[in-house]
């Protein structure tokens, strides 16, 4: 802040700014600050690839599970075909964000599509789906059996433990506060929702054309639209299987 003349306020302001400009410069005055820039990018790179095979993997493999008969484990090719596909494929799609106007992209991509509304909106259609469509009693009750049956045989004698189970609390949470609570939090970001834009520590206030205004309403119905679409595709199955 004092080598910059700006507040602290906006040095220590969240986001990429945090990381790659305001945190290298404070590692520049330590004594060896070319081993602790080392080290902290060192870390994010670690950080970034460990995010990233978990995120990549989750994809695959709810992919993998939907196509099962393809997929088959006799013919472990297929997998490792599928695997490459995905990751060049995401490679591609993430090309825009190392040009000069990178770090646009990525503030519509992190807002709009991986987080913020769109996480909220999935969010509460998960919760829904768990503890009213699939139906909380039966939620609970295979929590019970996963988590806590080993726990029910160390009474003495070898006697039921009746306190092995989770508290039935949760179940009246799961079904009427969590979804209550999120919901209001929705129409809250929804009341504050404005034009994207993106405040810089280096360029300062950015408003962005009516283009990326459409890109992040793109963004959002991209990240959401899949579940109904996806639960009418299941509904017409089952009835056409019925």
């Amino acid at each position: 802040s004092h080598t910059m003349d700006i507040p602290i306020e906006e040095v220590a302001d969240k986001g990429p700014g945090l990381a790659f400009i305001a945190y290298p410069r404070a590692l520049a005055n330590l004594p060896g600050s070319a081993v602790w820039n080392v080290l902290f990018f060192l870390m994010l790179l670690m950080l970034g690839t460990a995010s990233q095979c978990a995120e990549v993997e989750g994809m695959i493999a709810m992919m993998v599970d939907l196509g099962g008969n393809y997929f088959k484990s006799s013919k472990p090719r297929r997998r490792q075909i599928f695997v490459a596909i995905a990751c060049f494929g995401c490679f591609i799609m993430a090309l825009p964000m190392v040009l000069r106007s990178g770090m646009y992209y990525f503030q519509l991509m992190d807002g709009y599509g991986a987080s913020g509304i769109a996480l909220m909106i999935i969010a509460i259609c998960e919760v829904v789906a768990v503890a009213w469509i699939y139906g909380v009693d039966k939620y609970y009750k295979n929590l019970e059996e996963m988590c806590y049956h080993s726990r029910a045989r160390l009474g003495k004698g070898g006697k039921t433990n009746p306190h092995a189970k989770p508290w039935i609390v949760f179940k009246y949470i799961w079904k009427y506060i969590t979804p209550n609570v999120m919901l209001i939090a929705l129409i809250y970001n929804f009341a504050k929702l404005s034009p994207p834009s993106y405040e810089s520590v280096v360029t300062g206030e950015y408003s962005y054309p009516p283009v990326g205004l459409g890109l992040a309403v793109f963004l959002v119905l991209s990240s959401i639209l899949l579940i109904p679409i996806y639960t009418i595709y299941i509904v017409v199955k089952t009835k056409k299987r019925s």
